[in-house]
């Protein structure tokens, strides 16, 4: 694409488009219990989950000399808990989805996970065809020390521009790169990061059900009004 001619819709995958909070919360006990530490409530994740992962450990306990020394423990124990684990879709992904579609707005998975795991979830959850590309890393352990999301989506939109964009998250990283890039932001509650610290970034729309999504693309990007 040369032009600015599609509107362009940015989702995040666990969390946002994946129901799966619960498991990842679980997978991060696994690992605590592991080395040796209590495990955490939901709320408490919530409180703590950020990227880079490391910091996120560093929150709940565990010391800079013990993250180096188990850090080659910690990824296969998370992944393998999480693998395990029943992941589902968010309660009417599907339907936003369609709607998105037929409205002619392309939408892209923009995440901290893997690309073939990503792949592999989409298509067994039967919504791989809503998505034109997967922005996302190849390795499992990527992100423990740094951050990159953003960067990887300034880089897709140099090559695929948008007329404008809408980037859809469950955590600050999300509103983040949205702000910077100009699009408009949207929260979605109960996914990694708490109710209260996503409304103190100021999103321009915090929302508790995928379904909302169909009216804001409307608000954002005009044109014929989409079915919720």
């Amino acid at each position: 694409m040369t032009g600015k001619t599609k509107n362009l819709i940015v989702f995040d995958w666990n969390g946002t488009i994946l129901a799966d909070t619960s498991a990842c919360l679980n997978a991060t006990n696994n690992v605590l219990g592991m080395l040796g530490l209590p495990s955490i409530t939901r709320a408490h994740y919530q409180k703590h989950y950020t990227m880079p992962l490391a910091n996120m450990y560093r929150a709940l306990g565990i010391g800079e000399d013990i993250l180096a020394r188990r850090e080659q423990d910690i990824h296969p124990t998370w992944h393998s808990s999480y693998n395990a684990a029943p992941i589902r879709l968010r309660r009417g992904a599907k339907a936003m989805l369609q709607a998105l579609r037929l409205s002619g707005a392309e939408a892209i998975i923009l995440s901290n996970y893997v690309v073939h795991r990503i792949e592999e979830q989409a298509r067994r959850l039967g919504v791989r065809e809503h998505f034109g590309d997967i922005i996302a890393f190849t390795v499992g352990d990527a992100t423990f020390r740094k951050r990159g999301k953003g960067a990887y989506l300034k880089d897709y939109l140099l090559k695929n521009p948008a007329a404008r964009g809408i980037i859809v998250g469950d955590s600050e990283e999300e509103i983040e790169i949205g702000r910077e890039l100009g699009f408009t932001t949207v929260a979605i509650l109960d996914g990694m990061c708490s109710a209260m610290r996503l409304r103190a970034m100021k999103p321009d729309f915090v929302i508790r059900s995928l379904t909302q999504i169909p009216a804001i693309a409307h608000h954002a990007f005009g044109g014929e009004r989409m079915a919720s």
